[in-house]
């Protein structure tokens, strides 16, 4: 078996501000307003792991949308295809709530943000980064708040606001053919 040899790769040369700017997400999630804004794209990147990471675990068949999309993952179902935007909250406000805006593009960019058009996303995928949560829903509304109180909730039961927003999209659950159903009494034990 032949080993690729990293010898000819070169790093790039660090300056202290390079070294700063890179350490300035060590503390997360207690870091600076300007640590976000500057690490916008990690964050979102890291958001958008997170939930791959939950929906992959759960068995579900997803990919990466193509660069320019106005979604960030195709879901593949037997019988649906499901776009879903991927939207991260890094902290929450001073209230403990999560707040979102369904906007294409990033503010402090050059060509700043715009709002999606219908149709360009199935559902929408909240992440809590913070949390490490997700929250999903089918509705399209433009900006969305996520209470503190309904935190402990996404952490205990990950997959519950998925299986409701597929259900609003008329996509049943997948269940095993080979194994019954379960009730909902064996679902959630006393």
């Amino acid at each position: 078996m032949s080993q690729h040899s990293l010898h000819t790769f070169q790093p790039p040369a660090f300056t202290s501000d390079d070294v700063k700017r890179l350490t300035s997400l060590h503390g997360f999630p207690d870091i600076t307003a300007i640590a976000v804004q500057h690490h916008a794209q990690q964050i979102g990147h890291a958001g958008e792991c997170l939930h791959d990471s939950l929906l992959i675990r759960r068995g579900e068949r997803l990919v990466p949308a193509p660069t320019g999309a106005p979604f960030d993952r195709v879901i593949f179902r037997p019988s649906a295809i499901v776009r879903i935007q991927v939207k991260t909250c890094a902290t929450s406000s001073a209230d403990g709530s999560f707040r979102f805006r369904m906007q294409k593009g990033f503010r402090h960019s050059g060509i700043g943000t715009k709002p999606y058009l219908d149709g360009d996303f199935d559902l929408a995928a909240f992440v809590c980064l913070s949390e490490n949560t997700v929250f999903f829903s089918a509705s399209t509304c433009a900006n969305i708040r996520i209470p503190a109180a309904r935190i402990p909730q996404l952490r205990a039961n990950p997959y519950d606001s998925f299986d409701t927003a597929m259900s609003a999209l008329g996509i049943a659950p997948l269940h095993d053919p080979d194994r019954p159903a379960q009730s909902a009494s064996d679902q959630h034990p006393l």
